[in-house]
């Protein structure tokens, strides 16, 4: 009977132990709510400083075990041209905290991993998402569970339901995911991952004519770091296996097995990273046009230098989005092309060097080849002679280029494949042949022009090209030239008299000597 009463009286403790911290733990929640929805919303105006959006809370109902409360995201009020929620319109979640050290929601799933909490959401029905629901006979399309760690990190899966839409000429079609999602508590650092099974959109224009996207297994992976320049850094991947387009009036495009990685990394003053492309099958109907492959890679390129024009870059986007009628695409170009040249000199402090190795494409009949390999020089050390006719392009050269090297190998018998693919299918035999025939005659002509202007050399039937430049001298094919000479075809050359471009006048012809006849 005592060691009866005597583990009544642990367990008494215990619960009041419990009950205590996750009052504890509720109460910490009351007083940081603000905290945290003001740090979000600081994070959110620093990376999409345009984006229309803020987060609040409110209704919020705090318990002993457990607390309720909404999140809004709801417009802001900046004025934007694309605002992603009408005036008064809000998405809407509910949140459903269960208290730690032991959240009662993991302990109903037997999870007795210690918590400062565990939460639900759960997207509400508003005005905003009144059709998804319907949609979906009231079942919310978004719920969330996340577990939030002592330290204030968090680890969630998001679930989104499968759709499937066919109203009005329209179809949509999505198998639904679940979505693996850790953040750190001061969003600095953060791990993604979901797959998508199938994916389908079918629209119809206003002729008639029927538009269908159709995607297979697509994945996602993403291991962000920030970095001590605010760049994200670490590594991530999108696979694909196969993306069918089929347009109202052309044929089918199909891609098989699309993948891209990428790595992003620091060093104390400098960024590198390497992106790869990949791709099994390119078909167009039933046609095989080849298949694709492209990795670039870079190393030593400035930290502050490059975060300044990620700033930049951020906002020229942020603005296009915001008006895209007060800028237009070209005006986009041009303004980050101004930003990108501005800001060369300092992105060149380390030295930088890329690399691309290879981009090829490879069909039945071969495969074409380009390789690349540029290392650039700080312009402030360089010790480069510049002689004082250059060209302003040839200065900058000299200064920035400290070595080029670019090679091309491209067999006749791939490109001619690659024609006949795309021209379609032959009816007969006959016509087939014509095809190769035509797809031929069309790379030897090809290849002479490119002989005739010294861009290409026909050698063992490819067509190929090698670019050496290193020490102000050019290597063009085997062909040693000045760097001014290699240059020259691709700028304005000043005269004395002033800049011979396209838009100078043509000077008046004077007219012909008149020779006087000789004496008789």
């Amino acid at each position: 009977m005592k060691k009866s009463l005597v583990a009544v009286g642990v367990i008494i403790a215990l619960g009041a132990v419990w009950t205590g911290a996750s009052w504890y733990t509720g109460k910490q929640l009351a007083q940081n709510i603000d905290t945290v929805t003001a740090e979000f919303n600081k994070q959110l105006q620093e990376a999409y400083p345009n984006s229309g959006f803020k987060l609040v809370y409110r209704d919020y109902q705090g318990g002993v075990f457990s607390s309720t409360f909404s999140l809004v995201l709801q417009p802001d009020g900046s004025a934007s041209e694309t605002r992603p929620l009408a005036p008064k319109l809000e998405i809407v979640l509910n949140e459903t905290v269960s208290h730690g050290p032991l959240p009662l929601a993991l302990l109903k799933k037997m999870n007795l991993r210690p918590s400062m909490a565990h939460i639900h959401s759960e997207l509400a029905n508003s005005e905003a998402t009144k059709e998804l629901f319907d949609v979906l006979q009231n079942q919310p399309f978004f719920s969330a569970e996340t577990r939030v760690a002592f330290n204030g990190d968090t680890a969630s899966v998001i679930s989104l339901r499968p759709l499937d839409i066919d109203s009005e000429g329209t179809k949509f079609a999505f198998s639904g995911t679940d979505i693996a999602l850790d953040l750190a508590h001061d969003l600095r650092s953060s791990r993604i991952s979901g797959t998508v099974s199938h994916f389908l959109s079918e629209t119809t224009n206003y002729e008639g004519g029927k538009e269908t996207i159709v995607l297979e297994g697509l994945g996602l992976e993403a291991n962000n770091d920030r970095g001590k320049f605010n760049l994200d850094l670490g590594d991530g991947s999108f696979t694909l296996k196969s993306m069918k387009v089929t347009p109202p009036t052309s044929d089918p495009v199909t891609l098989n097995n699309f993948v891209i990685k990428s790595t992003i990394s620091e060093d104390d003053k400098n960024i590198s990273g390497a992106i790869m492309l990949s791709l099994d099958a390119l078909l167009l109907k039933d046609r095989d046009l080849g298949s694709m492959k492209f990795a670039l890679s870079f190393n030593q390129l400035d930290g502050e230098a490059t975060q300044q024009f990620a700033k930049t870059y951020k906002t020229l986007s942020a603005s296009f989005l915001e008006s895209p009628s007060a800028m237009d695409p070209l005006r986009f170009q041009y303004e980050l092309g101004q930003s990108l040249r501005n800001a060369l000199p300092s992105l060149l402090k380390g030295n930088p060097n890329f690399t691309i190795s290879p981009l090829s494409w490879k069909n039945a009949k071969g495969e074409s080849t380009l390789n690349a390999s540029l290392n650039l020089s700080n312009p402030a050390q360089s010790t480069a002679l510049t002689p004082p006719a250059q060209s302003d392009e040839e200065g900058v050269i000299r200064r920035a280029v400290k070595q080029l090297d670019v090679t091309l190998n491209a067999p006749m018998a791939m490109l001619a494949e690659g024609i006949v693919q795309a021209e379609g299918q032959a009816q007969s035999d006959q016509e087939h042949q014509q095809l190769i025939a035509s797809a031929q005659e069309q790379v030897k002509m090809l290849a002479g022009v490119g002989e005739m202007n010294q861009i290409t050399v026909t050698k063992d039937d490819a067509i190929t090209s090698s670019l050496h430049y290193a020490d102000n001298q050019v290597e063009f094919n085997r062909r040693k030239i000045s760097l001014e000479e290699f240059i020259a075809p691709f700028i304005d050359i000043p005269t004395d008299e002033g800049d011979e471009g396209d838009d100078a006048e043509p000077e008046a012809q004077n007219s012909p000597a008149v020779v006087p006849p000789q004496a008789q």
